[in-house]
């Protein structure tokens, strides 16, 4: 098929810089075969995959058990977060493997160590590496409410501010500055609000970015009322006002870019009642498919996507050669039908999480070939399973 016709465009790479690949104990959710074919059905060449795992990325050798599992298996490049340690010592010899370090509520509110935060912040600044929050206060928490409203807003903005109070308080201690500081799927108003003034307030010594998802984007809290257990992720999802606000932020480029946070479980782990129900969706299929439909309705440009989903995140990582086309950046490209129309069918979905908060959507565009470093790894439908390998850690190539 002639890919210079009117319907398609080609378009650097997708980054992701958000997901779940699981691996290793937790195989039966997802691997890194299945996580990276579903990247690239989505147009995806580039993921950076998260440290809870079992066991966890959190001392050096379980991140070289996640390294080799990974070599072997990865269809698109990949970048690797590392969780927080225990003790500093976990933490000789992992820079030159990682992009960053990912927090999560329990590191900051419940287990926060002084020393090893110290030593992060030394270690991202001397490394070029990005420190990514999940801000939420689990002080705030309120299992006793209805499901999808036990993790208020006010949990997402308290931590936020926490957060960056406390960074700013040991950077300027330790007379650090530069620190790059990423707040992941951030989901209310409020929190935008926070964040676009907090980037003015702390920029002597924090570089400020945050994220977004497609969920948190389009989808609102009405919903747990048909299917509480489907629809549980955290954050959880908030009002249509929220919605509105971080499309906004979109439209006025006060968010730094979008992410699928890709998180698969297994249908039976979906199915339960809230309370037991696993929260998180798979989402690296469509998040592209999405974008294009809302290209074609208007509601985004085709630079916008190019902007959220593949430069920005490419920067925030600072990660050389990706999303951009240009003399001497890697030939990862993604070539999108824009005509296509189709529906959302999860069973036919290459990741082993068969089900989605967006099954039976009309969508119109899709990824139509994926490129990785000069090889075509996804075409019109087909993976191209003989390149399974040809993945590459990130940290080997920038």
């Amino acid at each position: 098929m002639d890919v210079s016709r009117e319907r398609f465009r080609i378009l650097p790479g997708a980054i992701d810089i958000h997901v779940h690949l699981r691996d290793l104990e937790y195989s039966y959710k997802e691997d890194y075969f299945t996580g990276t074919s579903a990247a690239a059905c989505g147009g995806v060449v580039l993921v950076c995959d998260m440290p809870n795992t079992k066991p966890p990325t959190n001392t050096p050798n379980n991140l070289m058990l996640k390294i080799e599992s990974a070599r072997s298996k990865a269809l698109v490049d990949y970048g690797l977060y590392y969780g927080v340690p225990s003790s500093k010592n976990m933490l000789r010899d992992v820079a030159r493997y990682i992009v960053g370090f990912k927090f999560y509520p329990e590191d900051v509110f419940e287990h926060f160590n002084r020393e090893v935060y110290s030593e992060i912040l030394k270690l991202a600044v001397s490394n070029n590496l990005t420190l990514v929050f999940h801000a939420e206060n689990p002080k705030m928490f309120n299992y006793n409410a209805p499901p999808g409203f036990e993790r208020p807003w006010t949990s997402e903005y308290s931590a936020i501010q926490s957060i960056l109070a406390l960074t700013h308080s040991i950077l300027r201690s330790e007379s650090i500055s530069g620190v790059k500081i990423h707040i992941t799927h951030v989901s209310s108003a409020k929190s935008i609000e926070l964040l676009v003034n907090a980037k003015r307030v702390y920029r002597d010594r924090i570089k400020l970015t945050f994220d977004t998802t497609l969920h948190h984007l389009l989808l609102d809290n009405s919903l747990y009322r048909f299917n509480p257990g489907l629809y549980k992720v955290y954050p959880t999802l908030k009002t249509r006002l929220d919605n509105l606000r971080l499309y906004l932020g979109l439209l006025r480029r006060e968010v730094d870019a979008l992410v699928t946070d890709h998180a698969p479980h297994s249908l039976s782990e979906k199915v339960k009642p809230y309370s037991n129900a696993l929260p998180g969706y798979p989402g690296l299929e469509i998040a592209l498919p999405i974008l294009l439909t809302m290209v074609d309705r208007g509601l985004l440009t085709l630079e916008d996507i190019v902007y959220y989903y593949s430069y920005s995140p490419s920067r925030i990582l600072g990660l050389e050669g990706f999303g951009v086309i240009s003399r001497g950046a890697y030939a990862s490209l993604t070539i999108v039908d824009l005509k296509t129309e189709w529906k959302v069918n999860p069973d036919s979905f290459m990741s082993k999480a068969k089900y989605t908060p967006f099954n039976g959507w009309s969508l119109k565009g899709k990824p139509y070939i994926t490129i990785v470093r000069g090889r075509v790894v996804f075409e019109n439908g087909i993976v191209y399973e003989d390149l399974k390998g040809w993945g590459r850690n990130v940290r080997e190539l920038t």
